[in-house]
């Protein structure tokens, strides 16, 4: 397990590669917070700092090229998807959940796990609320996509 980092997190971000809800769908997602040790990267054109969060469909990720090779692992295509990588490493440093019928649920052993968990977890709860109002009432992202974070 992860040591919280030396400064907590200010702010949790919800991705703009994100799909929007529908209830209708299921989802995965993952927190990510650090990547070799870095608490600000740069992937597949992405920047990204600790607390990078993304949530993607379930049915999206299954129609990309090449959802089979990952074995049926959701986690780890949504991470291909988001990153460019077809193995996580074993030095990103996150947290990962799926959600079902509106309902998230906690996955452990798809990345090393960090002490803070309930902590981030709390405000993941925030931003899955905001994210489902936000595709219910208009179909896209909520226009809020950082969320701050008191650990």
């Amino acid at each position: 397990m992860a040591e919280c980092p030396e400064k907590p997190l200010d702010t949790m971000h919800l991705s703009c590669a994100s799909h929007s809800f529908n209830s209708d769908n299921s989802y995965v997602g993952c927190i990510v917070y650090e990547i070799n040790g870095q608490k600000q990267w740069f992937l597949n054109g992405r920047k990204c700092k600790s607390g990078y969060t993304a949530l993607m469909d379930v049915n999206t990720l299954m129609q990309m090229e090449g959802p089979e090779k990952f074995g049926g692992d959701l986690h780890r295509l949504a991470f291909y998807y988001l990153f460019d990588f077809e193995v996580i490493p074993d030095n990103v440093v996150g947290d990962a959940f799926r959600i079902v019928n509106g309902v998230c649920e906690y996955e452990s052993g798809v990345f090393v796990p960090i002490e803070c968990q309930e902590a981030t977890r709390k405000v993941l709860d925030k931003i899955i609320l905001a994210w489902k109002d936000a595709g219910v009432k208009t179909g896209i992202l909520p226009k809020q996509r950082n969320y701050p974070v008191w650990i």
